[in-house]
C-alpha cells in the first residue's frame, strides 16, 4: 500500500474519530501536560500499521532501521527512541 494513501486514510479517520473520543473521555485530576506531541496521532497511527506490515519483529528494531533511516523525510518532526 503507499503510504501517502495509508496517511490519508489515518488522517480521515483520525478527523472523524477523535472529536468523539474526547467527549466522553474522562477528565483527568491531574494538570494539562507541560509538552505538546512533535507526532500527530494519525502520523503516530500510520507508523503502527507500516509496522505490522513491515516484518519486523519489534517496534524498537523497526524505528531505529527503518523509520528514522527512511522514512526521515516523510515524517520531519520524529522524535528520539529513548
Amino acid at each position: 500500500m503507499d503510504m501517502l494513501r495509508l496517511f490519508y486514510d489515518c488522517d480521515e479517520f483520525c478527523r472523524e474519530f477523535l472529536p468523539h473520543l474526547q467527549a466522553y473521555q474522562i477528565a483527568e485530576d491531574k494538570g494539562p501536560r507541560t509538552g505538546e506531541s512533535r507526532l500527530s496521532v494519525s502520523e503516530v497511527m500510520t507508523l503502527l500499521l507500516l509496522f505490522q506490515t513491515s516484518g519486523f519483529r519489534n517496534l524498537k528494531t523497526f524505528y531505529l532501521q527503518h523509520v528514522c533511516r527512511y522514512l526521515s523525510r516523510a515524517f520531519p518532526h520524529l522524535v528520539s527512541y529513548s
